[in-house]
């Protein structure tokens, strides 16, 4: 007899919805699409249970408390306006689905997914998909991106026309950026890294100033320059730049 599907699911806060993931006795998603392709061929779903301080997944990796549930209002809000310089590029952004293609070097992993649509907006499980690809490698943690960061990563890869952006840092628990700071004071102490709202990316075949040039001309947030590690930071913050 087939294994019974097993509902994992988290309370969410008064008045908003709650959000179920759906897998069977294998970890596996019930009723939809895998999306999310693991380089090897294999997938992976995490399957959370409460513990009381947070959630943890089947292999006991500790899960933040407010991973995979998030608020749900910041998935409607409306895209980046870009202003690129040729009205094709804008036009693709504001009218086109939004892909973005990733590669993380600290996994192995790969991820295609589309984000958002025309039609739909925002797509809530294609975001959790790019957000466990984001998470943070050292200790498996993850949170929900924030949807505006993906759109700045996205009008990049739009500009640059490259078809994948390996992700050098995604989300960041508080644990591994307090390492981190003991290794260079470069890192701040209140990262947008572990907000999810902030990525240290680089795109094969590019330098990182053609990156860094792309970044500041969408005017939509923070952008870093590292030349000698050879990455660009990018976040959904306040409009600035350094380096």
């Amino acid at each position: 007899m087939p294994a019974k599907p097993v509902i994992a699911l988290r309370q969410a806060p008064a008045g908003k919805s709650n959000l179920k993931i759906r897998v069977d006795a294998r970890g596996k998603p019930v009723g939809g699409r895998v999306v999310a392709q693991i380089r090897g061929g294999s997938t992976y779903k995490p399957q959370l249970r409460s513990t009381g301080r947070g959630y943890v997944d089947r292999g006991e990796q500790r899960i933040g408390r407010g991973s995979i549930v998030a608020d749900t209002r910041g998935l409607e809000a409306p895209g980046i306006i870009t202003e690129s310089k040729t009205a094709s590029t804008e036009s693709l952004f504001r009218n086109g689905d939004r892909v973005l293609s990733l590669y993380a070097p600290g996994t192995g992993e790969s991820v295609r997914e589309v984000f958002w649509t025309p039609n739909t907006g925002y797509l809530p499980q294609s975001i959790k998909e790019i957000s466990w690809a984001l998470r943070d490698h050292h200790n498996d943690e993850f949170r929900l991106f924030d949807p505006r960061a993906l759109d700045i990563l996205y009008a990049m890869q739009l500009m640059l026309q490259r078809p994948e952006t390996h992700i050098i840092s995604g989300y960041r628990s508080p644990e591994t950026n307090a390492l981190l700071r003991e290794e260079s004071r470069g890192v701040a102490k209140n990262s947008f890294h572990m907000q999810a709202r902030a990525l240290d990316v680089r795109m094969p075949g590019l330098g990182v100033g053609q990156m860094r040039m792309a970044a500041l001309s969408l005017r939509a947030g923070g952008v870093g320059y590292y030349p000698r590690s050879n990455f660009v930071h990018i976040d959904s913050g306040p409009v600035r730049s350094w380096g």
